[in-house]
């Protein structure tokens, strides 16, 4: 077939999501033990833009990928990941190898921390080469569309899951559900029907640390791959899925908190227990975590915790709880605001198209 998008740009703006029911463990190429279900994120998010451009007929070279900039900086390692990730796409889209694609990207929050660059990154990326996709797949959005309102979300969920599991559920409004039911978890799909109150949840988000992490998530699901408890761990994610599923659409916040902890909990110390076994959490996430529950038990708030992998503690209230949740941090940990180590977010619309040429 004669692609006849010749050059252009597209950027695309996609959140990170918060998972509460966690997705460890993969089979085959990117496709998950468990299922999952998240949170979508407003502010805490990855735009993404790529040129790209038809290679000369006397080009030789088989990458895609030319260039990529990470907020104005080359990123070699991250570059032979996504070269990685454009040929394993050529495989099913092999027209991509006539492009030459540069990759820009940047970030409202820290990368490779714990908050899910990865998803961000990676579901903004699947959804600029969308448009790549059949003389440009989606021609009839218009910027600030949400890519769930596209027939092909399916196709374009996994094109993002192939890059990063977690990025299959970042492009859904308020909350997205990844089950292995869904064509064996090749994509992921919206969570309708959500409670009101669960539609405005809040999450403040302590950054505890913006290093990068000691032991990547990929090296981790690689832990696990040979886990003690790895079939008990499927079991467990399967059945929390379930009642998470029904907690976000009845609003039961009296079984949330506790499921959502429990999975918090039971992913680290599947860490902890791995063979090496490592420990991604600080002193500062305990004490912060033992600070929430106890907001809770004792003072009655109606606010939970949860992690991803990495020691920043993502802080979950209803909306109706704000001003107390600000009053405790604010008094307990000044440090945090003072130095902009809390990022408050909520649950909001997914990835959204910025700005498209396309020139053919």
């Amino acid at each position: 077939m004669d692609f006849l998008c010749k050059e252009g740009n597209i950027e695309v703006s996609s959140p990170s999501n918060i998972a509460f029911v966690k997705y460890w463990g993969k089979r085959n190429f990117q496709l998950p033990l468990n299922s999952s279900v998240s949170m979508t994120l407003e502010k805490s998010r990855s735009n993404v833009k790529i040129d790209f451009s038809l290679k000369k007929q006397a080009s030789s070279t088989n990458r895609v990928l030319r260039n990529f900039l990470f907020e104005g900086k080359e990123n070699e390692k991250f570059a032979l990941r996504i070269e990685s990730y454009f040929q394993h796409l050529k495989k099913d889209y092999p027209f991509l190898e006539r492009y030459e694609i540069n990759v820009f990207s940047s970030n409202t929050f820290p990368h490779s921390s714990g908050i899910a660059s990865s998803a961000s990154f990676f579901s903004a990326l699947a959804g600029c080469i969308s448009f790549l996709l059949i003389e440009g797949l989606h021609e009839h959005m218009k910027t600030e569309d949400t890519f769930e309102k596209q027939d092909s979300i399916s196709t374009i969920s996994s094109l993002a899951r192939q890059g990063s599991g977690s990025a299959s559920r970042s492009f859904f409004s308020h909350y997205g559900q990844w089950s292995t039911s869904f064509d064996e978890g090749n994509y992921a799909e919206g969570l309708s029907n959500i409670h009101p109150d669960f539609l405005s949840m809040k999450n403040s988000i302590a950054i505890v640390s913006s290093r990068e992490k000691r032991v990547s998530s990929k090296a981790g699901h690689h832990l696990f791959e040979n886990h003690l408890f790895r079939e008990q761990r499927i079991g467990q994610g399967e059945k929390n899925f379930e009642m998470m599923k029904t907690i976000l659409q009845t609003g039961d916040f009296k079984s949330f908190f506790p499921l959502l902890e429990e999975e918090a909990l039971t992913l680290h110390a599947l860490m902890m227990t791995s063979r090496p076994g490592y420990m991604l959490m600080l002193p500062e996430s305990l004490q912060l975590m033992n600070d929430v529950r106890s907001l809770r038990e004792e003072e009655g708030l109606e606010v939970g915790f949860t992690l991803d992998a990495g020691p920043n503690v993502h802080i979950l209230y209803p909306e109706r709880e704000e001003t107390r949740v600000m009053s405790f941090l604010n008094d307990k940990y000044p440090h945090l605001n003072q130095e902009k180590l809390v990022i408050h977010d909520s649950c909001a619309k997914g990835a959204i198209l910025v700005n498209k040429e396309l020139r053919y």
